[in-house]
C-alpha cells in the first residue's frame, strides 16, 4: 500500500497539528526521525511517517499503515517493555511513554530508536489516539557500546601481564583472598607455589632482553599447560611466578611442584633453563577475622617465597617446602 497523503488518520493528526499547540510542541521539542499516530478505537491502524520506514531500510510505499507492520521488527523483549508503558501511560498521564527499544534494519542489522508517545484523550480522558515520535540513536548506542569495550579492555590490561598476558600481582592477590575467605567458610585447604626461573639474569645477559621475554613467555605457556583448569597462574614479577592452586592439600602440592619443574625441564633444559618451586599449603581457621584476609593472604604468600629461597640454596631446579621438606 502506497503512502496515501489523504489517509485519514494523516489528515487528522495535520487538523490537530493547526489547532492544537501542545502537540505542534510536542513535535518541536526534539529532531525527529518519524512520527506515528495510532487509532486506539481501531488499534489495527497507525500512520508512520516514511521517515521511520526509511530508517529501517525499507521503501515507505512497500508498507501499510497498520501496527503489526512495526510490531514485527521490533525486537520482542522490547516490544514488551513499549507496551506495558503504552498500558501505564493510558491509565496514568503521568506515567511517561519514553523508551529505547531495537529494530531489525532491512539488512540485518539493528537499529535503536528512541520511541516517545503522548494519548490524545477525548472529554472523559479516555485515550482515544496516540501520538508518537522516533529518534535514531544507533550511533550512541554504538558509541556507548565502543566505550565499554574499551572499559573492559582497560580493566583487563590493569589485571594482566603485558608480556605473557598471564594475570599480574595485583589480580593474583584478589584472587587469593578470595581463596582465604573461601577456605575459612569451608575449611578447605589451598596451596601456593612461587617459581623462579634458574639462571635468568646469566641467561639475559649472554642470550639478550629479547631472547629473555622469549623464554619468560615460553616458561608461561608452559606452567598453564600443566596447571589445573581451577588454578590461576600469575607473573609475580620479572622471573618469578605463582600459581593459586585451589583445595589443593599439602601431598597435592608436592604432586603439583614436581610437575611444574618437570615441565620447563623438559621443554627448556636442553638450553640450560630450569626452575626452583617453593610452596605453601594452608588451610585457614574458622574463627579469623576477614579484615585480616590481606595480611593473611601476605603470609602464604611469603612462606612459599621463603621456601623458594630454600629450594635455590638447596642447589636449584628442585621444589622446597618449609622448614625442611625438600627433593630433588
Amino acid at each position: 500500500m502506497s503512502q496515501d497523503n489523504a489517509h485519514y488518520l494523516k489528515t487528522e493528526l495535520y487538523t490537530l497539528l493547526n489547532q492544537e499547540s501542545e502537540i505542534f510542541e510536542f513535535l518541536q521539542a526534539g529532531s525527529l526521525d518519524g512520527l506515528w499516530y495510532w487509532d486506539l478505537e481501531n488499534p489495527t491502524h497507525e500512520w508512520m511517517s516514511p521517515k521511520f520506514w526509511t530508517l529501517l531500510g525499507y521503501d515507505p510505499t512497500e508498507k501499510q499503515h497498520l501496527a503489526a507492520e512495526w510490531q514485527e521488527l521490533i525486537f520482542p523483549e522490547d516490544l514488551q517493555v513499549a507496551l506495558n508503558n503504552f498500558k501505564q501511560h493510558c491509565q496514568d498521564p503521568l506515567h511517561p511513554y519514553d523508551q529505547v527499544v531495537r529494530y531489525r534494519h532491512k539488512n540485518g542489522s539493528t537499529v535503536w530508536v528512541r520511541c516517545r508517545g503522548i494519548a490524545i484523550r477525548d472529554s472523559s480522558g479516555k485515550p482515544v489516539r496516540m501520538l508518537g515520535a522516533h529518534n535514531d540513536v544507533t550511533a550512541l548506542k554504538q558509541t556507548e557500546e565502543a566505550l565499554r569495550r574499551k572499559n573492559l579492555e582497560l580493566e583487563q590490561l590493569a589485571l594482566r601481564d603485558p608480556l605473557t598476558s598471564l594475570y599480574n600481582r595485583r589480580a593474583f592477590s584478589e584472587l587469593l583472598e578470595k581463596e582465604l575467605a573461601r577456605s575459612i567458610r569451608y575449611q578447605t585447604p589451598f596451596s601456593v607455589a612461587v617459581i623462579n626461573v634458574d639462571n635468568f639474569k646469566t641467561f639475559n645477559r649472554n642470550q639478550g632482553f629479547q631472547a629473555g621475554d622469549q623464554m619468560l613467555y615460553s616458561v608461561s605457556k608452559t606452567l598453564l599447560s600443566v596447571a589445573r583448569h581451577s588454578d590461576t597462574v600469575a607473573r609475580l614479577a620479572g622471573d618469578e611466578f605463582i600459581i593459586l592452586m585451589c583445595q589443593a592439600s599439602l601431598r597435592e602440592s608436592k604432586i603439583a611442584g614436581e610437575r611444574y619443574r618437570t615441565s620447563i625441564e623438559q621443554l627448556l633444559g636442553q638450553r640450560g633453563i630450569t626452575v626452583s618451586v617453593g610452596l605453601s599449603s594452608f588451610t585457614a581457621p574458622s574463627n579469623v577475622n576477614s579484615a585480616l584476609l590481606s595480611q593473611l593472604s601476605e603470609g602464604v604468600v611469603t612462606q612459599a617465597s621463603r621456601a623458594l629461597d630454600g629450594a635455590k640454596a638447596s642447589g636449584k631446579n628442585r621444589y622446597a617446602i618449609l622448614p625442611t621438606d625438600t627433593q630433588s
